[in-house]
């Protein structure tokens, strides 16, 4: 198995969750109980495609492995160059579809941490991230993460 850090904000503290449990095809640990959980999906991405392209980050979410109510994002940090747009997306494998909602998009020429607004996650389904830039222009991933904030 393999070894993620997942970041939790408590405050103005931090701790760290070591999830040894990393599956191909997911993340299986007990629930934190701190209030926002990130879940990094995939690292660094160079791309020029004017169409989406799989990125891979592949996470089974399972509904039953977070306790309360967990309101969803998708965050990425990407950046652009040649007059460039570039965009991110979550992507259900199982469903085969984009998770509506989830598409962020700059074209900033520096890093820049962009977060969707809340998106609905579908139980026992693969999501992975996806990512473009418009015809002619070049982007870059530094992160995508899933964040999990706990509103009850």
């Amino acid at each position: 198995a393999a070894n993620t850090l997942v970041r939790v904000p408590v405050g103005a503290n931090r701790k760290i969750l070591e999830a040894d449990s990393v599956q191909a095809h997911g993340i299986n640990w007990i629930d934190p109980p701190w209030q926002e959980i990130v879940i990094p999906l995939t690292q660094k991405d160079d791309f020029s495609s004017g169409t989406y392209q799989d990125v891979g980050g592949d996470f089974l979410y399972t509904v039953a492995n977070f306790k309360g109510t967990i309101l969803w994002y998708f965050e990425a940090v990407l950046k652009a160059s040649g007059g460039a747009t570039v965009s991110a997306q979550l992507y259900d494998k199982t469903a085969a579809a984009a998770i509506s909602g989830s598409e962020v998009s700059t074209a900033a020429t520096s890093y820049t941490r962009i977060r969707s607004a809340a998106i609905t996650l579908v139980t026992a389904n693969t999501i992975r991230v996806e990512n473009k830039s418009t015809v002619g222009g070049q982007g870059a991933m530094s992160a995508a993460r899933l964040i999990g904030v706990r509103s009850a």
